[in-house]
This record gives structure tokens, C-alpha cells and sequence, in this order.
């Protein structure tokens, strides 16, 4: 009886350990450096283009607009649920903007986009290399 007890309060000791492991920064996307921002309209015209930067220390990400900061954030892994788990990693920020977007996908280390907005006369922006 003593035996089960153990064994099974190693199991929970050995399962709680191991869901507690985060992905080291070192193996997110390299996205920091030099990017094109588009915006577009509901009808998916383009309606901005602007140079933007993206800093990256350890996880946390600024993304800067000339000296505006348009967000702040943390690459963390998707963890979302469907439809928004189709990318492995996400870039979660402040309010980007005033846009109404909290999360933007990362698909590699070349191209972003930012969910849905919720201004009604968006679409998402998407963020290439120069």
C-alpha cells in the first residue's frame, strides 16, 4: 500500500516538474531588425505603408514607429485556441495602436500579421522584411 502511495506521488511530482518548462528565448524567432508595416482597408486595399523597428531583450519585444512606440509585448508560444493556433509562436502586446490588436502571429522570421482589429474598417496589418 505504501509502495502505490510513492509511486504514485512521484508520478504527480514528475508530471507537475515537467509541465513547468518555458521555452528558452534563445530558440524564438529572430525578429527583431528592420520591417515594412501595411495597413489595409475592409476591402483590402492599401491605405499605409511605414518603416517600422522591432527590438527584441530575452522575450519582450518594442516595436517602434520612428520614435513612437506602436506596442509593447512578449513572444510567447500559441497557445490559442482554433482558429488562432496556426502559428507556432505569437508576438502578445499592448494595444497596438489603438487598433484594438493584442496578438500579432508570428510565421517566421520574415513575416507577421496582427489579428483582426477591431476597428471596423481594418484588416489586419502585415509586417515583411525590407
Amino acid at each position: 500500500m505504501n509502495k502505490n502511495i510513492i509511486l504514485i506521488g512521484l508520478i504527480l511530482s514528475v508530471t507537475l516538474i515537467a509541465g513547468c518548462f518555458q521555452t528558452p528565448p534563445e530558440s524564438y524567432p529572430s525578429i527583431e531588425g528592420d520591417w515594412i508595416l501595411r495597413h489595409y482597408d475592409w476591402e483590402g486595399n492599401l491605405t499605409k505603408t511605414e518603416s517600422v523597428l522591432i527590438e527584441r531583450k530575452n522575450d519582450d519585444i518594442t516595436i517602434f514607429s520612428g520614435d513612437e512606440v506602436l506596442c509593447n509585448g512578449t513572444i510567447i508560444k500559441n497557445n490559442l485556441p482554433y482558429p488562432q493556433n496556426h502559428t507556432e509562436y505569437i508576438l502578445k502586446c499592448s494595444d497596438f495602436r489603438g487598433l484594438g490588436v493584442n496578438v500579432i502571429f508570428i510565421y517566421n522570421e520574415s513575416y507577421l500579421e496582427t489579428e483582426l482589429p477591431l476597428c471596423e474598417s481594418c484588416n489586419p496589418s502585415l509586417f515583411t522584411r525590407e
